[in-house]
């Protein structure tokens, strides 16, 4: 029977949020003060997003035996180290018409790359590692953003426990 994550699924209908928002501020055909609300619309739930990711999602990824999924965790931090610059540069007083609308179009598109990876490659990996408990233990962490270092090693599918995971 397929595993269906439910962690996973909550990161996917967070994703669909976010998504809509960034079709409309890489679209340059779209007024900028309709992207400029977009953008305004796009902060909160974004940064949630990342916060959460990075303390849940990426944490249980760094304790798989994969090594792409530990390996992915690091380029998912510096992709929000990208994003985190950009939002700043965009949130600056000092900034022209232009350059924000070259940077909010950067923005979209890292952003909408960093999606589709996590949900073309890194989710099914992701699925292979869950199970019930640690599916369950993932959504707890991402829903509740909580720090890394509560967050057990998740017990491998197809190895007996005989020691417990930290």
């Amino acid at each position: 029977m397929l595993f269906t994550s439910h962690a996973i699924k909550l990161l996917t209908e967070d994703h669909e949020k976010i998504r809509a928002e960034t079709k409309i501020m890489r679209n340059l055909d779209v007024p900028q003060t309709e992207r400029k609300q977009s953008f305004a619309r796009l902060l909160p739930h974004l940064t949630s997003h990342l916060k959460k990711e990075e303390k849940a999602v990426y944490s249980f990824m760094k304790l798989c035996d994969g090594d792409d999924l530990r390996i992915w965790a690091l380029e998912g931090k510096e992709e929000h180290i990208l994003v985190d610059q950009l939002v700043k540069k965009m949130l600056s007083v000092d900034i022209s018409g232009e350059e924000w609308s070259a940077k909010g179009k950067v923005l979209a598109e890292l952003i909408d790359h960093h999606i589709e990876e996590e949900e073309k490659e890194i989710f099914p990996a992701m699925n292979r590692e869950l199970n019930e408990d640690s599916d369950q233990q993932l959504v707890h962490q991402y829903e509740n953003q909580m720090e890394p270092e509560a967050f057990p090693r998740p017990v491998p599918k197809d190895k007996p426990v005989t020691q417990p995971y930290r």
